[in-house]
């Protein structure tokens, strides 16, 4: 894979991260926010892969390309979500992390991202099964 592409993913990944992270503090949107990070972030990543490179990708090349997008973004999410709730007391966040430990918050967030990159490997799965299934066909 190419180096400069796969910055160019990450980069991108890490700017939906920060901004669904930003839109998970705002009440009304979270739930969207949420659906985002865990589903839409790895076919984003699997959409940039496939607009530079035209071929079909292998499973094994999707979970990974797509399970990183979802990594990076959520933990991206994470590391903003946390002082935006903290500033804005969004949802009693501040009365909820008194006396909490920097390293239980890191370790929390790391988990997240851990269960976002496992869904998101899942629906990139599914989402090039379906691209490759519409694509033999025409």
């Amino acid at each position: 894979m190419d180096k400069a592409l796969n910055k160019q993913i990450i980069t991108n990944e890490a700017i939906a991260g920060i901004i669904l992270g930003i839109f998970g503090a705002i009440p009304v949107i979270n739930v969207l926010a949420l659906f985002a990070l865990f589903t839409l972030t790895g076919i984003w990543a699997l959409r940039q892969y496939l607009v530079r490179e035209k071929r079909e990708l292998e499973i094994r090349e999707t979970a990974i390309l797509s399970a990183g997008g979802g990594i990076i973004a959520s933990f991206c999410a994470c590391i903003v979500f946390i002082p935006v709730s903290l500033l804005f007391n969004v949802y009693g966040f501040s009365d909820l992390l008194n006396g909490v430990n920097l390293l239980v918050l890191i370790f929390l967030s790391f988990f997240f991202s851990l269960i976002c990159a496992m869904t998101n490997a899942f629906v990139g799965s599914v989402f090039i099964y379906v691209y490759n299934t519409f694509n033999k066909q025409r």
